[in-house]
């Protein structure tokens, strides 16, 4: 059984994004109530680092279920578009996976390249929650932190 429930937890997710060199961002987010908790993991060349488990903040669980919810993603179809259509060809691109479970259902819904906007509102959520990126301050775009705290150019390792 995919993505077991921790203890208590009424909802868990997890959100993967694979970049076209293969560096990776996962969020696990699980919860119940009004309480949730995460646990980030990035694999960059510029940037590994793990938060380990932390809380969400004061209405964030609720909020993320809220974009799920807005998503419509428990009725999103696993695979689209499918298939890719004949006449366009793709040499790069990113790979999101987004899997949910609650205490009836699991889902698992994958997108290459193309995207719903409710599963990009699910992924600006993890990348502005796990700390590892940072907003331009001329709002460019969201860039990786760098181990030593600068933030790269404009037009380097954009999230997303």
């Amino acid at each position: 059984m995919p993505l077991k429930l921790p203890d208590g937890a009424e909802a868990r997710f997890e959100v993967i994004r694979t970049g076209p060199f293969g560096e990776t961002f996962t969020m696990h987010l699980w919860g119940a109530g009004r309480r949730g908790w995460y646990h980030a993991i990035i694999r960059e060349p510029v940037l590994a680092a793990d938060t380990g488990q932390l809380p969400l903040g004061k209405g964030e669980w609720r909020t993320f279920l809220n974009l799920i919810k807005q998503a419509r993603f428990w009725e999103l179809p696993e695979v689209w578009p499918h298939p890719v259509p004949d006449n366009v060809t793709v040499e790069d691109g990113d790979h999101l996976h987004v899997l949910g479970r609650d205490r009836e259902r699991f889902h698992h819904v994958q997108r290459f390249v193309w995207r719903e906007p409710g599963l990009d509102q699910l992924w600006m959520f993890c990348i502005r929650r796990s700390g590892f990126y940072e907003r331009r301050s001329d709002r460019s775009g969201w860039f990786l932190r760098t181990p030593d705290g600068s933030s790269p150019a404009p037009g380097d390792s954009p999230a997303g």
